[in-house]
């Protein structure tokens, strides 16, 4: 039997929701992958599946496909763009929104910010600046975020020689780290206090506009 996993670097965790879409989605398909050549003019799909040359295949990320529908259609669930910093104090200038999930059936695909390293400042999809720009942010301290998972996982794998980092927006499990603190660093050769790695912080609530 297949086994899925993240990587043998990592402790397991809890698939998340677009994972478990995913994985369902996969199912689906291949239940479906049994059925006669299919047309897109059929009424006989699946949620999220669609005919693409005669074979029923998932819709794939971005895009969406009612039950009983063989058709594949675009989200167009996206905002617009990203805030600067300007409208949003705190807000990753360099990232920009993508889809991250299948419709589920609707014009619903969720989206998040890009590249890795980078996520929602508040993880939902709904609240955003009055201007109708959303606010991304760097992945926080000791915490790396894979590309379009909008999730956040302690450092697996610590680069370097020291004990503390200050790099924010890691892509990867392997976080660098040195000897500097927040004010200077220390001496060449010399050793770092140790540091702990602390907790993310707490978001702040969302503002209150929809």
């Amino acid at each position: 039997a297949t086994k899925c996993s993240v990587s043998s670097k990592f402790e397991p965790i809890r698939p998340s929701a677009p994972q478990r879409l995913a994985m369902l989605t996969c199912a689906l398909t291949l239940l479906y992958a049994f059925a006669a050549t299919c047309t897109t003019s059929d009424a006989n799909c699946g949620t999220d599946l669609y005919c693409n040359a005669g074979a029923v295949e998932s819709v794939g990320v971005g895009f969406y496909s009612p039950a009983n529908d063989c058709a594949r259609y675009s989200c167009t669930t996206s905002p617009p763009r990203t805030c600067t910093t300007a409208e949003w104090s705190g807000t990753t200038v360099a990232s920009s929104l993508a889809y991250n999930t299948t419709g589920g059936g609707s014009d619903s695909c969720l989206w998040t910010c890009e590249p890795a390293g980078h996520v929602l400042r508040y993880a939902t999809n709904v609240r955003h600046s009055p201007t109708g720009c959303v606010p991304c942010r760097l992945a926080y301290q000791w915490f790396w975020s894979p590309a379009l998972m909008n999730e956040e996982f302690r450092c697996a794998n610590l680069v370097g020689t020291g004990t503390y980092t200050s790099a924010k927006g890691n892509p990867s499990p392997d976080c660098p780290i040195d000897c500097f603190t927040s004010t200077s660093p220390y001496p060449e050769g010399a050793s770092c206090a140790p540091a702990p790695p602390p907790s993310p912080p707490p978001s702040p609530p969302p503002p209150p506009f929809q």
